[in-house]
C-alpha cells in the first residue's frame, strides 16, 4: 500500500481528509496528519511515505515551501496541493516546485481519491523498472466457523505475516475487499528468487495463517513480468489461478501450472482421438479440425508438451498395433498393414523396419525365439 501524510492547520479539515476518504479502497493507507509543513518535513526525514496531501497556507511553513523542499529531498515524493482559492496562480507556484495535483478544498471528497488513484497508477508503472521483476499473487481468505467468532482485520493480520515471509523481496498489497487481496512482490533480475521460492514462502504463509490465526487462506500466484503492463497481465494471471484453487483443492496455485495443465490435456485429447481412429486416414488436418484449432497451433503446443510430434505418436501407435496382430498370427501382410491405417503395404514395411530394424517376418520370428 502507498503511504500518505496529511498536512492541514484546520483539524476539522485534517481530520476530514484522514477519517471521510476510504483510503484502502484506493490501495493507501494514512501514516501521519500534521498542523503544518516544519512537522511535516521532520517525519519525512525519518519515515518513507509515498503522497503528500497539503494545504497552502499554513504557519511554521506553508505547502509550496513544504513542496519544494521536499522536492529537493525527496523526488520520489508526490505532492498534492489544498487550497481554498482557485486562483490559478496559485497552481503556477505550485507546479514550479514540482507539485503533482492542485485541488480546491470543497471538492476534495470527490476530486482527492481521482487524483491519490492516478498517482499510484502513475508509481506502480514507474516501478516497474527494468533491473527487476515482478509476480502478483491474489489472495482469499475463507469464512469458517472459526473466524465468524472473531472481527479480524484480516489487511493488517496479512500485512504483518508477509513482513516476515517476503523478507527477501518488495512488495505492495491492495485490498479488494475485507477477505480478498492482491500482492504485487518485485526483486531484483539478479535475485536468486524464483516461482519455486515464492511458492514456497506462500506455503510458509498458509502454515503461519492457519497455525497461529486459524485462518483458512488460498493465493494464486501469477508468472515473472518486466514491464508495467505486463504487471496487469501477472495479476489477471494470479486471479485465474486463484480461481483454480477450489477446483484443485489446494491452498496455493500456480498459473504456471495452469498453463501445464492446459497443454497436458490438450495432448491427451490428441491422444485418445489418435488412440480410436488410428485405422483411419486421420492427419494433422482432420485432428485440428476436431479439436477447433488452428493446425500450426495444434502441432507446436503438441511438441512443446508431448516432445514428440503427432505424427511421430501415430506411427508409434500404429507400429505397436501392427505388432500384436502380427504375434496373434492369421493375417496377411497387406491386411495388418490396412488394420492399422496403411493403404500401401510396401510403405509399411519401410516404416516398420524403420521404426524397429527389422521387417514384420523378422519381427515374428525374433519374439518367438
Amino acid at each position: 500500500m502507498f503511504s500518505v501524510i496529511v498536512v492541514d492547520d484546520e483539524k476539522s479539515i485534517r481530520e476530514g481528509i484522514v477519517q471521510l476518504i476510504d483510503w484502502k479502497e484506493i490501495g493507501c493507507q494514512v501514516t501521519g496528519s500534521f498542523s503544518n509543513g516544519k512537522e511535516a518535513l521532520e517525519f519525512l526525514e525519518s519515515n518513507p511515505v509515498d503522497i503528500v496531501v497539503t494545504d497552502i497556507k499554513m504557519p511554521e511553513m506553508d505547502g509550496l515551501t513544504l513542496s519544494a523542499k521536499i522536492k529537493e529531498k525527496k523526488e520520489d515524493i508526490d505532492v498534492i496541493i489544498l487550497t481554498a482559492y482557485s486562483d490559478f496562480s496559485y497552481a503556477k507556484m505550485a507546479i514550479s516546485n514540482g507539485v503533482t495535483d492542485f485541488i480546491i478544498k470543497n471538492e476534495f471528497l470527490e476530486e482527492l481519491p481521482k487524483a491519490i488513484e492516478k498517482i499510484a497508477a502513475t508509481k506502480a508503472n514507474k516501478s516497474v523498472a527494468s533491473d527487476r521483476r515482478f509476480i502478483a499473487c491474489a489472495c482469499e481468505i475463507l469464512e469458517t466457523e472459526n473466524s465468524k467468532k472473531k472481527d479480524y482485520d484480516y489487511l493488517k493480520i496479512i500485512s504483518n505475516i508477509l513482513k516476515i515471509a517476503l523478507i527477501d523481496c518488495e512488495y505492495q498489497i491492495m485490498p479488494k475487499d475485507d477477505r480478498c487481496f492482491t500482492i504485487v512482490i518485485n526483486v531484483k533480475n539478479d535475485s536468486a528468487v524464483n516461482l519455486s521460492t515464492i511458492g514456497a514462502y506462500f506455503k510458509d504463509i498458509i502454515n503461519m495463517a492457519t497455525e497461529f490465526m486459524s485462518i483458512d487462506i488460498r493465493f494464486g500466484l501469477g508468472t515473472f513480468v518486466d514491464s508495467g503492463d505486463a504487471v496487469k497481465q501477472s495479476l489477471k494471471q494470479a486471479m485465474i489461478a486463484l480461481s483454480r484453487c477450489e477446483i484443485e483443492g489446494s491452498g496455493i496455485y500456480f498459473f504456471e501450472e495452469s498453463k501445464r495443465n492446459k497443454k497436458r490435456e490438450l495432448m491427451q485429447q490428441v491422444n485418445d482421438y489418435i488412440d480410436s481412429h488410428y485405422s483411419q486416414q486421420v492427419n494433422l488436418h482432420m485432428i485440428a479440425s476436431e479439436l477447433y484449432l488452428n493446425e500450426a497451433y495444434l502441432s507446436r503446443a503438441y511438441k512443446n508438451a508431448a516432445g514428440i510430434t503427432i505424427t511421430e505418436y501415430l506411427t508409434n501407435v500404429r507400429i505397436e498395433k501392427a505388432k500384436e496382430l502380427i504375434m496373434e498370427g492369421g493375417m496377411k501382410l497387406y491386411e495388418i498393414a490396412d488394420a492399422v491405417g496403411f493403404k500401401d503395404a510396401a510403405y509399411f514395411t519401410n516404416v516398420f523396419v524403420k521404426n524397429t530394424g527389422v521387417n514384420p517376418s523378422e519381427y515374428k520370428k525374433l519374439q518367438l525365439m
